[in-house]
């Protein structure tokens, strides 16, 4: 879950600090790419 607004994000049950925070542009909601490249794609990439 990622909080628009906030750098806190909620990964597997348990938060997580994120150097940025989620907006909301357009009806769209942008998370940074140290978000992705963090708790994305190593998820991911494990399985």
């Amino acid at each position: 879950m990622v909080r628009v607004g906030s750098g806190m994000l909620v990964v597997n049950g348990s938060e997580k600090m994120s150097a940025s925070a989620a907006v909301i542009i357009n009806d769209r909601t942008y998370v940074g790419k140290d978000v992705v490249d963090q708790f994305l794609m190593s998820n991911t990439m494990m399985k």
